[in-house]
């Protein structure tokens, strides 16, 4: 019996056992190959959606998921890989052998060392650390004052925190406003395209959400912070969003790593300078068309899942291996009340705003990016699992 292990329960580790076990079954390899999950978490998190306020349907039992196809879930942490034994170690002293391995453990937020940033700040980066927000949001329903509620870090994430703090933020007061200020160390939004940051600038100047841009945060205290400009904002909440890093676990081989920590991989996704190993999702430094790099994120994660599972398989049995492309690259991002924007295109180009990018942007959040159910939907999920290029629904 041939074993494939999988690191990681997101998306691309989901992904990747999804595909998996489609190859074996349209290749009649069951009974020929043991397909093993290894996750520390229990649950598949829709991590996309923890900046949201329902946090209800964001987990998702990985058992559920996995058992119905006949993949092995072991729910642990991972200490070591030794690539040369093909053997993963977890922090129990429970090893794996493995025949392939993909490494799928995705990132984690990037928490530089400043003062008080651990000890104070909330973050959205686990539903553990997203409910902790909403918690704390909740309390201030019963405060006298306006709260100030400062966002650090003006990309993706930020952007899309700020906006929905500022709809849930006007629902607490009766009277007068919360502030909602970004701080960025560069220009805000710096990653997207020109045409887009003038949305962006345009939604906040309605949303009525200030900005700070090109200084950095010293300190971070209970009740404020202190910028490097020696400005003080009284706050008490502080929620960081300054990027993020690939999981330590790539550091287990010895390769150069690209600037995010990330494995460096061919079009197959296989580990360049390590046999019989794959990578994909946040772990792995690949190129979508050969020429641009994809990013720490589900549009990417998703379907590198989908061809290393189907890869990994088909290495094992002299199948040919397909390579990984995604010509298209979009942007869809979340802008609260005022709605979003969709972009296509490496450049950024604005397809839709307001009301029509915001139904695209619901559909990926609840509908898009959530598995299927092999057990009540077996045709479905085979389709799923296609380790193919699949185009964002729009409406017309």
């Amino acid at each position: 019996m041939k074993k494939v292990i999988i690191i990681g329960g997101g998306f691309a580790g989901l992904w990747a056992a999804f595909s998996a076990m489609r190859l074996a079954k349209l290749e009649g390899l069951e009974e020929k190959v043991a397909i093993t999950l290894i996750s520390k978490d229990p649950y598949h998190g829709l991590r996309p959606r923890y900046y949201e306020n329902d946090l209800e349907a964001t987990r998702i039992s990985l058992a559920a998921l996995l058992e119905p196809l006949g993949i092995h879930l072991v729910i642990g942490e991972v200490a070591a890989i030794d690539p040369t034994a093909q053997q993963v170690l977890l922090h129990t002293e429970m090893s794996y052998s493995y025949d392939r391995l993909i490494l799928a453990a995705g990132s984690y937020l990037n928490v530089p060392d400043i003062p008080g940033l651990k000890k104070y700040a909330f973050n959205v980066d686990t539903y553990e650390a997203a409910k902790q927000l909403q918690n704390h949001l909740a309390i201030l329903k019963n405060s006298e004052d306006h709260p100030t509620v400062v966002v650090i870090g003006g990309s993706f994430t930020g952007i899309e925190i700020a906006t929905e703090l500022r709809d849930r933020l006007n629902s607490l007061q009766a009277e007068g406003k919360a502030r909602v200020i970004v701080i960025d160390r560069s220009k805000l939004a710096s990653r997207f395209s020109p045409e887009m940051q003038g949305a962006i600038s345009s939604a906040f100047k309605d949303m009525d959400i200030e900005t700070i841009s090109n200084v950095e945060v010293a300190t971070i205290a209970k009740d404020h912070i202190v910028l490097n400009t020696g400005d003080i904002i009284k706050t008490q909440t502080v929620v960081w969003a300054g990027g993020m890093k690939s999981n330590a676990l790539t550091m287990q081989f010895e390769l150069e790593l690209d600037s995010l920590g990330r494995l460096p991989v061919d079009r197959f996704l296989r580990v360049q300078g390590v046999d019989n190993c794959f990578a994909a999702g946040d772990v792995a430094a690949a190129t979508t068309d050969g020429v641009h790099s994809a990013l720490l994120s589900c549009q990417h994660a998703m379907p590198q899942g989908r061809f290393a599972g189907n890869n990994a398989v088909a290495d094992l049995f002299g199948k040919e291996l397909l390579m990984y492309e995604q010509p298209k690259y979009v942007t869809s991002l979340d802008l609260g009340s005022w709605g979003a924007l969709y972009a296509e295109g490496w450049d950024q180009r604005i397809v839709k705003t307001k009301e029509e990018a915001k139904e695209i942007k619901l559909f990926i959040n609840h509908e898009r990016i959530y598995p299927p159910f092999a057990d009540k939907d077996m045709e479905l999920f085979l389709e799923a699992a296609e380790p193919a290029f699949k185009v964002i629904k729009t409406t017309e």
